[in-house]
């Protein structure tokens, strides 16, 4: 149960890196159209910074649910399944606005990363609890 036990606590060290990154590594600002293979002088889609604020639900919520398996769940083995691949997409994503700042294609790379580990940990979530789970 120990080895169990000290994955939560990765977890939850892996969801304060990922939710503190934007203060740690500069923000992130978009990237310039010349750092494309293909420059992007005039997008035809670009995102409001409005549309942005859903990132303070996300860290609320990804903090949560780690203080919620560490302090509820930390010996359930059906919430220990999702830990390794959330674990991995967490702490790649935490590097990834540091990473963003000087690659696109990298940062691209970190997403797909990001995405098959995070889908991975979803549909490893536990039935119990499933609504804080996922």
């Amino acid at each position: 149960m120990d080895t169990i036990r000290m994955k939560a606590i990765l977890l939850l060290t892996a969801a304060l890196a990922f939710v503190t990154a934007p203060f740690w590594s500069g923000g992130f600002n978009g990237f310039e159209p010349d750092q494309f293979p293909v420059p992007q002088e005039d997008p035809p889609a670009q995102p409001a910074g409005y549309a942005f604020s859903i990132w303070g639900v996300i860290y609320l919520w990804l903090a949560g649910h780690a203080v919620y398996g560490l302090v509820k769940r930390a010996e359930a083995a059906e919430w220990d399944r999702p830990r390794w691949p959330l674990i991995v997409s967490l702490t790649v994503g935490a590097s990834w606005l540091a990473v963003a700042q000087t690659s696109p294609i990298w940062a691209t790379i970190l997403i797909w990363v990001m995405l098959v580990t995070a889908l991975w940990a979803m549909f490893a979530t536990p039935v119990r609890d499933m609504w804080l789970g996922r």
